[in-house]
């Protein structure tokens, strides 16, 4: 268009309307490496440090296979939901309790799921650091 003269619309489309229109859960997702592959890798604990507002969670799942790419049909397991869950997890117990076979690799995901009361989407968790252990078999001389 031309010919205008100070032309103003207002629009927040890319700030607080844009919140409210969309304001989904979001995911993380990370691969840890164990063992080698001839040895047998396990996995020990997930632990983290998080902000947990009211009314939000935040979800830790993994799953595990031998290979990278065998991870995208391996199955789920959930570990922890905060705020109900406490860190550190068991992930030995965890991964035992769902019967998976346990492999050289674990793809961790952790959700951070939104306030429900909060359409503006202010009250967000924060995951600040997560940790995954294992441990190797000792070589024996």
């Amino acid at each position: 268009v031309s010919g205008l003269k100070s032309p103003y619309t207002y629009s927040d489309m890319t700030g607080l309307q844009a919140s409210l229109a969309s304001n989904d859960p979001g995911y993380y997702r990370q691969v840890f490496e164990g063992c080698k592959a001839t040895e047998e890798t396990t996995w020990k604990e997930l632990k983290w440090d998080a902000v947990v507002p009211p009314d939000t969670t935040v979800t830790f799942r993994a799953r595990t296979a031998d290979t990278t790419a065998a991870l995208a049909s391996a199955q789920w397991v959930s570990l922890a939901v905060i705020p109900t869950g406490v860190s550190p997890v068991d992930l030995e117990a965890k991964l035992k309790a769902a019967k998976v076979k346990v492999g050289r690799f674990l793809e961790l995901e952790v959700w951070l799921g939104i306030s429900k009361q909060d359409p503006a989407g202010k009250l967000t968790p924060v995951v600040k650091t997560f940790s995954v252990g294992h441990t190797c078999p000792s070589v024996v001389q």
